[in-house]
């Protein structure tokens, strides 16, 4: 994500001498609009660097944000280029032509409001056409028991960051919440559908991401403990409204119409 915004930046300063301090610099080095790519390094960085952050309830959506804490508020591109990179993909990736869907059940621990019920995620794997290939990536497991979808494949904590990044050159879309498969995809061009619910805004300027937000009266929460409401925004997303987005997507009927 702050790569998509250095690169805005650059777009409108092409004069810019930027280097990136990242956590996953592997990923990145040769990228466009980066003179230098470095390793993290918070004591480092807070010498002589300028922190990227966001502030939660602003009214600029977040890469807007981070563009004018580098000095350029009007930022208007915000496409994402990464480098080239050999395919790598895992093991275990499914072999065949058939059209591959990749899901990330969880986002990251920051929140446990960016969690859609498992239930859901159940209802609506199982509901997706059986000629698909349903992979699932993450940092483990989601489910105790596989979904009944004849095509499921669970990769989820058997990928390196490289081949996680490779699956999304590989597959034809993506579901998930705001993570960093969200950014991978709109870095590579992948339709997605992210189920955004009420924790932030679903305002992220990716023209292929279909973003679900609900507009309920606490949102956006930015709630980062327990919701007193059960979660009630991302119930309020339906399996079935996330099929339905998602065939829109790949151009496929809704699977409850096949």
């Amino acid at each position: 994500m702050v790569l998509c915004a250095i690169q805005a930046v650059r777009r409108k300063q092409p004069a810019l001498d930027i280097a990136f301090c990242a956590r996953n610099h592997q990923l990145l080095n040769g990228a466009i609009g980066v003179g230098a790519v470095r390793s993290f390094d918070s004591a480092a960085a807070a010498r002589t660097g300028i922190g990227i952050s966001y502030s939660e309830r602003h009214e600029l959506p977040i890469l807007k944000q981070m563009t004018a804490q580098m000095g350029v508020p009007d930022a208007d591109d915000f496409s994402l280029e990464l480098p080239e990179r050999p395919l790598c993909l895992p093991g275990g990736w499914p072999p065949g032509d058939e059209l591959k869907i990749l899901v990330q059940v969880s986002g990251s621990g920051w929140t446990p409001n960016k969690q859609w019920p498992l239930d859901y995620w159940r209802k609506f794997i199982e509901s997706l056409p059986e000629e698909l290939s349903i992979i699932e990536l993450g940092t483990h497991p989601a489910f105790p028991s596989p979904p009944g979808h004849p095509g499921w494949c669970s990769l989820a904590g058997q990928t390196s960051l490289e081949e996680f990044a490779s699956c999304f050159r590989a597959c034809g879309a993506f579901v998930g919440p705001v993570s960093g498969g969200m950014h991978l995809a709109h870095a590579f061009r992948v339709p997605s559908v992210i189920i955004t619910g009420g924790y932030e805004a679903a305002n992220f300027p990716y023209p292929l991401a279909i973003q679900l937000g609900t507009g309920i009266e606490c949102a956006p929460c930015w709630l980062r403990t327990p919701c007193p409401y059960d979660r009630r925004c991302l119930r309020e997303i339906t399996p079935e409204r996330v099929a339905g987005e998602l065939m829109k997507q790949i151009g496929t009927p809704a699977a409850d119409q096949l």
